[in-house]
């Protein structure tokens, strides 16, 4: 009798420690012609909170989600036109508005931080500029002046 205890014991713990290993986790991939799209991340609740992907333009882009849903952060680089394959990380606020942008801009690719106001707007871009990597620091105002902050 103790025998079969044992055995039993022994497969219980064996079926307990291979559910906790192998059952699915919040991380869920699709696979496409052998390659992965896309990984979605979820919570515990099953919210979706990321999302890993190749994007619009066959290159990486990664978004983070909040909890209900909206687009917090979003990474990667442009798809098309002029800035194709210029970096950029995006801040959204809590209504999804893109609020803060950095990233690489014109044909030297130089660093440009962009603040927006809740219009979508850009307010305040500083950055470097031209071949000569010159910092520089705007504010436009409500009028569309823009204003050299830095005095130059």
């Amino acid at each position: 009798m103790k025998k079969h205890i044992g055995i039993f014991l022994v497969g219980l713990l064996g079926g307990i420690i291979g559910a906790v290993l192998f059952t699915a986790s919040p991380l869920m991939a699709a696979l496409t012609n052998g390659q992965f799209s896309a990984v979605n991340i979820y919570n515990n609740e099953g919210k979706r909170v990321g999302t890993f992907s190749n994007g619009d333009g066959n290159q990486g882009v990664l978004f983070l989600f909040s909890g209900n849903g909206k687009t917090t952060v979003q990474m990667g680089a442009y798809p098309s036109g002029g800035e194709k394959g210029q970096a950029l990380i995006g801040l959204n606020d809590p209504m999804n508005q893109l609020r803060m942008l950095f990233r690489l801009h014109g044909d030297d690719n130089s660093p440009t931080l962009v603040m927006k106001d809740r219009y979508g707007a850009d307010k305040i871009v500083m950055g470097l500029k031209g071949n000569n990597q010159t910092p520089y620091l705007e504010y436009k105002k409500d009028d569309g002046q823009i204003v050299n902050l830095m005095g130059e």
